[in-house]
C-alpha cells in the first residue's frame, strides 16, 4: 500500500484529504507543522507528500526546501496545496522542487488523478534509476573484461613476436650451419668433377651433387617461408608490375630444366598489358615454383601452356601441363598438391603465403588431359 504524508496546519483539511485517500487504498500519515513533517520524513518512507503552502512558523516553501535536503528522500514528489492561484506562487513552488499543485477547494477526482500520476512517475523514475545502475555495473564489468582480454592479447602478441623472432633466428642459424658445410661439399664435388680421372666415379658424384642441391634448395625455401610467416604485407616492396615480364623472367630461370626434358612453353595467350601491384622478387619466385612443379610432372617432349585473362573483379594467370593431374586427395587438400620429391610441399606453402600478402589466392583443378594451377589477383 502506498504511503502519503499530508502536511497542513488545518486538521479539518487533513481529515478531508485522509478520508478521500483512505477510500482509495492509500495509507496516510500527517503532520500539523513543517518541522514535524521534516522529522517524520527523516525516519519514514513515503511515495508522495501533500504540502500546504500557508502554514505558521515554517511555510510550505521553506518546508519543501528542507525536505529536499534530507539524504535519500530528495526524490519524493511534493504536491503543493494552495489557495493561491497567482503565477508567482505557482512558479516558486516548481522552482523549489514541487512537482505539481492543487488549489483549494480541490476536486476529489482531480486530486486522485494527480496523485496517481506522480506516484507512477516516481516508480518509473526509480525503475529507470535501477536499470541505469544495473547497466552501469554491466558496462563496468564488461569494460574490465575487455581490458583484461586486451592485456592478455597484448601479452600473447608479445610472446608470439618473441617466438617468431626466435624461430627466425633459429632457422637463420640452422640455414647458416647447413650452408657452410654445403659450400664445402659443393666446392669439393666441383673439383672432383673437374679433375675426375677415375672411371665410373660420376655415378657416385652426380647423385651426391643432386642431393646437395636439394638440401640447399630446401634450406632456402624454409628460410623464405619463415620470413613470409613473420612479415606483414607492408614489408613487401610493392609496385606496378607487368605479368608477362614476370613470367618470362621465371621461365628464363628454368630454361635448362625445360630443355633437359624437351619441353616447350606456350605463352602466346599471355597478355602483354595485364598489370598487378606487387613485390616482383616474391612473385617471380612463386611463378618459378609453380612452373617448376609443372615441369616435374610433365611428360618429356610435352607442352606447358601459360596464359592470362581478365575476369570481372580479378586478373587470372594460369599454368597448364599435360601430366597425370592431381590426386583426389590433393584436390581436397591444397597443402599436399605440390608434394613433389624435391619440395615436400614447402613450395606451395610459400606460394600461398605470397598470394595472401597480395590479396589473392591459388586454385588447382584437373583437366581432361593434365592439370591447371591458376593465380587469382583482385583488381
Amino acid at each position: 500500500m502506498e504511503r502519503i504524508l499530508i502536511v497542513d496546519d488545518n486538521s479539518k483539511n487533513i481529515q478531508v484529504l485522509a478520508t478521500v485517500l483512505a477510500k482509495n487504498n492509500y495509507e496516510v500519515e500527517y503532520a500539523l507543522r513543517g518541522k514535524d513533517a521534516i522529522e517524520i520524513v527523516k525516519s519514514e518512507d513515503f511515495e508522495l507528500i501533500l504540502l500546504d503552502i500557508m502554514m505558521p512558523e515554517l511555510d510550505g516553501f521553506d518546508t519543501c526546501v528542507a525536505l529536499k535536503k534530507i539524504e535519500g528522500k530528495q526524490d519524493i514528489p511534493v504536491i503543493f496545496i494552495t489557495a493561491k492561484t497567482d503565477i508567482e506562487s505557482i512558479t516558486k513552488g516548481f522552482e523549489l522542487g514541487g512537482v505539481d499543485y492543487i488549489t483549494k477547494p480541490f476536486n476529489d477526482r482531480e486530486l486522485l488523478k494527480r496523485i496517481e500520476t506522480h506516484i507512477e512517475l516516481k516508480k518509473s523514475q526509480e525503475k529507470l534509476k535501477e536499470v541505469n545502475i544495473w547497466l552501469e555495473k554491466q558496462v563496468q564489468e564488461r569494460t574490465k573484461e575487455l581490458i583484461s582480454a586486451k592485456e592478455e592479447l597484448e601479452r600473447a602478441n608479445t610472446e608470439l613476436t618473441k617466438m617468431d623472432a626466435a624461430k627466425t633466428n633459429i632457422l637463420s642459424l640452422i640455414s647458416q650451419e647447413i650452408r657452410t658445410p654445403l659450400n664445402g661439399i659443393t666446392s669439393f664435388l666441383y673439383l672432383l668433377k673437374k679433375q675426375n680421372k677415375i672411371e665410373g666415379l660420376d655415378k657416385y658424384i652426380n647423385p651426391l651433387d643432386l642431393s646437395v642441391q636439394k638440401l640447399e634448395d630446401f634450406t632456402n625455401k624454409a628460410l623464405m617461408l619463415t620470413e613470409l610467416s613473420s612479415a606483414g604485407s607492408e614489408q613487401f616492396e610493392k609496385r606496378e608490375l607487368n605479368i608477362r615480364e614476370l613470367i618470362l623472367f621465371a621461365v628464363n630461370n628454368l630454361t635448362q630444366k625445360i630443355n633437359n626434358k624437351g619441353l616447350t612453353v606456350d605463352i602466346d595467350h599471355l597478355a602483354e598489358n595485364h598489370h598487378i601491384n606487387g613485390d616482383d622478387t616474391y612473385l617471380v619466385k612463386s611463378f618459378e615454383f609453380v612452373i617448376d612443379n609443372a615441369i616435374d610432372f610433365s611428360p618429356d617432349n610435352s607442352e606447358i601452356k601459360i596464359n592470362s585473362r581478365m575476369a570481372e573483379n580479378e586478373i587470372i594467370f594460369e599454368i597448364i601441363d599435360n601430366g597425370d593431374g592431381f590426386s583426389e586427395e590433393a584436390l581436397n587438400n591444397l597443402e599436399k598438391s605440390f608434394r613433389s620429391e624435391n619440395t615436400l610441399g614447402i613450395s606451395l606453402a610459400i606460394v600461398k603465403k605470397v598470394m595472401e600478402k597480395h590479396n589473392g589466392y591459388l586454385a588447382i583443378k584437373n583437366l581432361e588431359i593434365g592439370s591447371s594451377v591458376s593465380f587469382h589477383f583482385k583488381k
